[in-house]
């Protein structure tokens, strides 16, 4: 089997990543919602200090902590345990992870926020014009704008 060296050099330049999160990402590795800062991951730690997540750390990292040499260990735990319980050896690091963290907790107030002003709103115009005036023209109950009547 052969291979065009300028298809394999254009591979290889879109492999390439500028974060490790981006790398992790790549991997199968990401935060997006509240439930994915407690799921099960297994991060790797030095002397009690995380050292990074096993898709983020280097080859030899990963294998001391498999094997339990060097004081590593691999730890399973979620990314909201990893942040608030324990201290990591490069802060560089942890800011990446911290950003990913702060950024799910950030959606999920925003969204929390967005639903708990559409109800304000909503009991608002129930004040102002009666619920009869609000109901969904097709089932009668009270109107539902966020998705259609299923009636």
């Amino acid at each position: 089997m052969s291979y065009n060296v300028g298809e394999v050099r254009a591979w290889v330049r879109a492999q390439r990543v500028s974060t490790t999160m981006e790398a992790s990402a790549r991997r199968g590795l990401t935060f997006a919602t509240v439930a994915d800062l407690s799921r099960p991951e297994p991060w790797v730690l030095q002397s009690d200090y995380v050292v990074g997540h096993a898709l983020t750390v280097s080859p030899a990292e990963l294998e001391n902590a498999l094997r339990g040499e060097a004081g590593a260990v691999l730890r399973i735990a979620g990314l909201s345990d990893v942040m608030l319980g324990t201290t990591w050896s490069d802060p560089s690091v942890c800011r990446v992870f911290h950003a990913a963290y702060g950024d799910v907790l950030r959606a999920a107030l925003e969204s929390a926020d967005a639903v708990l002003d559409a109800t304000d709103l909503h009991e608002g115009m129930v004040a102002a014009v009666g619920s009869e005036a609000l109901a969904c023209p097709k089932c009668g109950r009270p109107a539902h704008p966020e998705h259609p009547c299923r009636l």
